[in-house]
């Protein structure tokens, strides 16, 4: 087969190793296929094979994208799916670069291969989390969250600790497709017991680590927490006679929870489509609220300040406590480039941003958690929950529990939904720590710190829950204190495989 469709195929398997279809298995093989068809490859030709499979990955992948721009954006379907095209020409250069590197280090052995293989794709795909903003979507790691047992190991390495195991796996699996191909079983033994032993491991770490966590949880102190998903389309949120009747939506739903018995009642990003804190009518209402019921709210709103200390908008999170009171605030710090704000918007004069109703947000000065009366939590607002390090600096900070506050109705009824959901769940395991996350259109859910998913709402109805969660009481994670050691790990395999490669010279490919 010729290495281009090889390669197509590969990426379109990828495709559905993640959600909403969950093909966690396909995560194991989906890469041969690229593999193979950089066999004998030139590095030009593996380059651009590389970045062929990147374009047909990441088009499967961050199409709803498409779906922001036009309807949410203002921009023609024509327009959106040019944009669209951009970012997937962008994130393709990541698989580009790894074909190339993998390519050219073809001399190295074959053990260095596997794991100098697996940490140069780990390695990007940690360049790719954190060069201009980031962008850490559809990782390899997040192919098994359906697979509870083979993440568990996310305590201690994040979700880069999983992307490296798969990537291994599949280096080895072609390795031993090489060795069927030239009869030669005593490697073939070889590699398939080492194949068995990454797996097994993982494997066997997993289910002792989430049947022991669910033993350490049942013993935390517990909190009722209620969750509003108000289901307020897109397209009529900002309008001005929509602010009442979301308030009356939302007013239905925490009575709702209030009665079932919840403290704390976490409304979605943006819940409240105007300046809860200044507006002295719809905010007093919305106190009284809290108030009246005797529960707490953690409610989406804009909010800005023009003091001559602090001048800006931002997209925050508000803590009103059972007696009506403002008692914390959290900014959103890692802001969306191009959805909330417009960077070097000197050049980029031309380009509005997506996000309606408010002019460019600034950043929050840092992810501090909020107080609520004897416990705090770290609030993660839209896809700051997509950025490991972040969540991992609030249970640093002492955070109780994470939450997760969203308006993914900027995404509609695509896979967006379903992608932004299960990264909650790494989130989790990482930080062994409950999730709990308010989605205006969902999806809204309850994650415990193994990785199973307690609740899950449905997709584009209004819709309320309640539950117990615990709250840790357990030190930081490994992970959670040191973020950056296995990108670094990854990374040090990766460069021992390019100069290995490098200085046995381009030799006869070795599998």
């Amino acid at each position: 087969m010729r290495p281009g469709l090889l390669a197509t195929a590969s990426a379109i398997a990828m495709v559905f190793a993640y959600p909403p279809f969950e093909g966690w298995y396909v995560g194991w093989v989906g890469l041969v296929p690229l593999f193979m068809a950089l066999e004998d490859a030139t590095e030009k030709r593996a380059f651009l094979t590389g970045y062929l499979w990147g374009v047909v990955f990441f088009t499967g992948t961050v199409w709803w994208v498409v779906h922001s721009m036009h309807y949410y954006g203002g921009m023609s379907i024509a327009l959106s799916i040019l944009v669209m095209l951009l970012l997937v020409f962008y994130l393709a250069l990541y698989p580009a670069l790894f074909s190339y590197l993998f390519r050219r280090a073809d001399s190295a052995g074959p053990y260095l291969k596997i794991t100098g293989g697996a940490g140069l794709w780990t390695g990007l795909e940690y360049l790719r989390g954190w060069l201009f903003t980031g962008f850490p979507w559809a990782l390899a790691g997040y192919t098994q969250i359906p697979a509870t047992s083979m993440i568990q190991i996310a305590e201690l390495t994040g979700v880069w600790g999983v992307s490296f195991w798969v990537i291994a796996v599949n280096i080895t699996i072609y390795l031993i497709i090489g060795c069927l191909k030239r009869e030669d079983v005593v490697s073939v033994l070889k590699y398939l017991v080492f194949t068995g032993v990454i797996i097994i491991a993982v494997f066997t770490y997993g289910i002792i680590r989430f049947n022991t966590v669910k033993v350490l949880i049942d013993g935390w102190e517990k909190l009722t927490i209620g969750v509003a998903q108000g289901n307020i389309e897109q397209a009529l949120k900002w309008r001005k006679e929509m602010k009442a009747t979301t308030l009356d939506v939302y007013q239905t739903l925490i009575e709702k929870t209030r009665k079932e018995g919840a403290d704390l009642v976490i409304l979605p990003e943006t819940a409240m489509p105007f300046y809860l804190y200044h507006d002295r009518t719809l905010g007093s209402y919305l106190k009284e609220i809290a108030r009246t019921n005797r529960v707490s709210l953690l409610v989406g709103s804009p909010h800005y300040e023009n003091t001559p200390e602090r001048r800006g908008l931002y997209n925050s999170a508000f803590l009103i406590d059972s007696e009506g009171r403002i008692t914390a605030r959290y900014d959103k710090v890692h802001l969306v480039p191009f959805g909330e704000y417009v960077p070097l918007k000197g050049l980029l004069f031309f380009v509005d941003k997506l996000a309606e109703g408010v002019g460019d947000f600034s950043p929050g000065e840092g992810f501090n958690p909020l107080k609520a009366g004897n416990t705090s939590f770290g609030v993660m607002i839209c896809y700051e929950v997509i950025f490991p390090e972040i969540s991992a600096e609030f249970l640093r900070k002492g955070a109780d529990f994470l939450v997760n506050i969203t308006n993914d109705g900027w995404f509609g009824r695509t896979w967006g939904p379903y992608q932004h959901f299960a990264i909650s769940v790494m989130r989790a395991v990482e930080g062994r720590v409950f999730v709990v996350r308010s989605a205006n259109t969902g999806i809204s859910g309850i994650i415990e710190p193994t990785g199973r998913v307690l609740i899950k709402s449905p997709l584009m109805e209004r819709y309320w829950f309640v539950s117990t969660i615990g709250l840790r009481n357990a030190p930081p994670t490994f992970f959670s204190r040191h973020p950056l050691v296995f990108p670094c790990i990854a990374g040090i395999f990766a460069v021992l495989f390019i100069i290995s490669g490098h200085m046995k010279g381009r030799k006869p490919h070795v599998r």
